[in-house]
């Protein structure tokens, strides 16, 4: 686990001063006549730049939509037609409900990131199985990119030669892509990525309108019922369809810094992002997929703009227009890769905490930098090589499996482990305690954070409730959810009373949450003696100041420490736990959906490329 203190200055990277440092300029006399000009550092407080709902949701189509779009139609072509349109239905849902859940488990938790919500209840490994699930995504996503803007813009300027093609693809992409992914907010690209979904729409009318999808064997009314009727389900190769599908929904990895780029980042307002988002991008799937494959049937291909005629002008217009979508779409996976780096390079309590990058990346030598190490890295793959399917569909199979369902099931069911184990007692188990039997099960977890201290008596004897439940409880695999519940339990109590313990609790940047703070003052009251003296302070006041408190602030635009500061605004009220209630059999069954799905996915992706 990373140290909390910051690390020690080194001649390249020093510790980071988060502010920026501006260098003011004074004329003054001498004594004897002369002029000189006197140097002074000021630290100048930068303040994040937000976005508002519309902004947040056009950076987040973005990351979903990207080149995934023109590969749905081969993905219900792979699957059959009613197989497609429920994997699509369902693939939507899956992920408009893990983006909230994720955020809401890591408010929970008071975490900032998705890799320290992960390093909660599973430590060190599930920091580093998140980053490292993040950055193949990433660098998979801006690899893909590269080679299509080189494909578009090679076939818009009519140049075959692969040389040239290279010399095309390092001059657009120093031009544009690179300047756009070195900005340091994910906000200042909300007008980039707005652009980019109003393309993305504009390429699907022209599939629709190009494909033969109406005339195609006289598609009447009675020929399309024939169709569901007959074209249900493609049982070979439905494997190799919902690989693509998993790989053309996944943006888990983008969530939390389009969620901490939200203004008034609240549940609520959080909700209605991702459903906004996930219902725009069902709407352009289902088109996309149906017209397509409708109209080419056996023969679509991998990239349905290849469909096309290439002599139209319906073509030309398509293969430029998807080739400008990469210049939003590439800035955003960078960004992701580039908060990797930033969590792995700087091991300070900051950058591990999560939600700091912008103040980290306050420098421009190093935010320069580590976007240009990981352009090199992307760019040297995409010129060389022609064909990457394979590497790329390993690429986000893996990854998106991993980060959009695994991940979620897997925090939900550790982080609300005590809760689960009491419900599978319940189900499954006669407790021989009569203190049990009196009262029926303990429920463990009945606050925002921390659970109850109540335990079962050690003199407690367990049976099964009759065979049919015995058989059920190991084909429901519920001795592995039971151990994997039982170490979230163990470690949210630890976190827990570790939150309470800390002298100072860093702001949330995706929203503050009320813990309810009588509740977790009388239970540090209860737990063992501190290590620290003084007052009992529970962790709901140490996460925010008090809101009554006007503190001074320099503005942005004027660094003179001789103006007249501004006083904050007043913070907004601290809204509920999201996840204050116990959760229900239901919340727990969709937790261990999301994880079996995973599976299904990973191994599908991995079939995939074994039939290829």
């Amino acid at each position: 686990m990373p140290s909390p203190q910051e690390p020690p200055p080194s001649p390249f990277f020093r510790p980071a001063h988060l502010d920026t440092v501006v260098v003011e300029q004074t004329l003054i006399s001498t004594p004897q006549g002369r002029h000189r000009h006197k140097r002074k550092k000021v630290t100048v407080s930068v303040v994040e730049h937000k976005s508002g709902i519309l902004g947040c949701a056009a950076n987040m189509m973005t990351c979903i939509v990207g080149s995934g779009i023109v590969g749905l139609p081969y993905a219900m072509q792979q699957t059959g037609f009613v197989a497609g349109i429920g994997l699509i239905l369902l693939t939507s849902l899956l992920t408009e409900k893990s983006l909230r859940l994720l955020v809401e488990t890591a408010k929970h938790l008071h975490q900032q990131s998705y890799e320290t919500t992960a390093e909660v209840p599973f430590g060190i490994v599930g920091f580093r199985f998140i980053l490292i699930n993040m950055f193949v995504m990433a660098y998979g996503a801006m690899v893909t990119y590269l080679m299509i803007t080189k494909s578009c813009a090679s076939m818009i300027l009519g140049v075959e030669d692969e040389t040239y093609q290279q010399f095309v693809l390092l001059g657009i992409s120093l031009m544009v892509h690179f300047p756009l992914a070195s900005m340091r907010d994910m906000a200042d690209l909300e007008k980039t990525s707005g652009l980019a979904v109003a393309i993305d729409c504009t390429i699907v009318a022209l599939v629709a309108y190009s494909s033969p999808w109406i005339s195609m064997q006289g598609m009447e009314s009675n020929n399309l019922l024939q169709l569901i009727q007959t074209d249900t389900v493609h049982a070979g190769t439905l494997f190799v369809g919902l690989g693509v599908l998993s790989f053309a929904f996944e943006c888990q990895e983008a969530a939390f810094l389009v969620a901490g780029s939200l203004e008034t980042p609240t549940v609520a307002r959080w909700a209605r992002v991702t459903k906004m988002t996930l219902t725009a991008c069902l709407v352009l799937a289902m088109v996309c997929a149906l017209t397509g494959y409708l109209g080419f049937g056996d023969a679509t291909k991998g990239n349905i703009l290849d469909n096309l005629d290439p002599s139209t002008t319906t073509s030309f217009v398509a293969h430029g227009l998807l080739g400008a979508t990469m210049f939003a779409t590439y800035p955003l996976a960078s960004f992701v890769a580039r908060h990797v780096c930033v969590v792995l390079l700087f091991e300070g309590r900051r950058a591990h905490e999560g939600g700091s990058d912008s103040t980290i990346l306050n420098r421009p030598d190093r935010r320069i930098l580590l976007t240009l190490a990981l352009y090199i890295a992307a760019i040297v793959p995409a010129t060389v090589y022609t064909d990457m399917g394979k590497v790329l569909a390993l690429a986000g199979v893996i990854g998106g499996s991993c980060l959009a369902y695994i991940g979620p099931g897997m925090l939900f069911l550790a982080v609300h482990g005590g809760r689960f184990l009491d419900l599978v007692d319940g189900f499954f188990y006669v407790i021989g305690s009569a203190t049990a039997a009196s009262s029926g099960v303990v429920v463990s977890e009945t606050t925002t954070l921390l659970p109850s201290s109540s335990s079962e008596p050690a003199d407690d004897i367990k049976r099964f409730d009759g065979c049919f439940k015995q058989a059920l409880f190991y084909l429901g695999i519920f001795p592995l959810w039971c151990r994997i519940a039982e170490r979230g339990k163990k470690q949210v109590m630890a976190h827990a009373l570790a939150l309470l313990e800390k002298n100072t609790i860093e702001p949330l940047r995706i929203g503050e949450v009320d813990y309810s703070i009588e509740k977790m003052a009388k239970m540090e009251e209860e737990s063992p003696p501190k290590r620290h003296s003084g007052p009992v302070i529970s962790a709901a006041t140490l996460i925010r100041p008090s809101p009554n408190l006007d503190v001074p602030t320099l503005d942005n635009n004027s660094p003179n420490p001789n103006d007249k500061p501004k006083p904050r605004k007043a913070a907004p009220p601290l809204e509920p736990d999201p996840q204050e209630a116990p959760p229900s059999h239901i919340d727990f069954f969709i937790a261990i959906f999301y994880v079996c799905f995973g599976v299904i996915a990973l191994f599908a992706g991995l079939v995939s490329l074994g039939s290829g």
